[in-house]
């Protein structure tokens, strides 16, 4: 084994042990969830990053992920998009719906997806994107579930919008205190817990 694949299988060990760690902790999430999810909705309606005639990337939630619905549930708000996965292809689109369980239906993997014919979203106008992830540190390093969906996108976006703002949401009990990152791996700019909105450190 050389070097590059020994850091690299060292990674992913490092990666593993976090993820197990942080879904022992998720454990009492589910009873917190509505609560959590109200306090994260609220705080990002009340930022800077909710205007009206602007762009948001939201997601459309796993059971073990806080839950954004309640934006869609806001008025007036910005556009908001989320993810279109297809299966075999490894970039993630983004899909503009109107309300998330009218134009949304099963999709890859678990995940709600758009309804075929919803409109897609220029990544360059895109404002700001709701990240969602099994944990997040300090310093905005991202632990996802292992797809690099995310990280190619964010990537993308990042060349593409260099001011778009990319924030993390969670549990605050998911926020570790540090989370193993190589260099695939986007790190967010803010962290959106049921706190508030914070920005991480360099």
């Amino acid at each position: 084994m050389n070097a590059d694949h020994a850091h690299e299988s060292d990674l992913e060990r490092r990666k593993a042990e976090c993820r197990g760690s942080i879904r022992k902790k998720l454990s009492g999430f589910a009873s917190r969830r509505e609560a959590v999810s109200e306090a994260i909705v609220d705080s990002f309606v009340g930022s800077e990053y909710w205007i009206p005639d602007s762009v948001v990337m939201a997601y459309l939630a796993l059971p073990g992920e806080v839950d954004l619905d309640g934006l869609w549930e806001r008025e007036p708000r910005p556009t908001l998009g989320v993810p279109r996965i297809e299966i075999g292809d490894p970039h993630m689109a983004v899909c503009a719906i109107g309300q998330p369980p009218a134009d949304t239906e099963p999709g890859p993997m678990g995940v709600r997806t758009p309804r075929d014919g919803a409109p897609e979203i220029e990544p360059d106008s895109i404002r700001a994107v709701l990240v969602p992830g099994l944990g997040f540190d300090e310093s905005g390093n991202r632990l996802g579930r292992g797809g690099g969906y995310y990280d190619r996108f964010l990537a993308a976006v990042g060349r593409l919008a260099p001011d778009v703002a990319f924030i993390g949401v969670c549990w605050s009990e998911q926020v570790a205190q540090t989370v193993p990152a190589g260099p695939l791996d986007v790190s967010v700019h803010m962290l959106l817990t049921e706190h508030g909105l914070r920005r991480c450190r360099a």
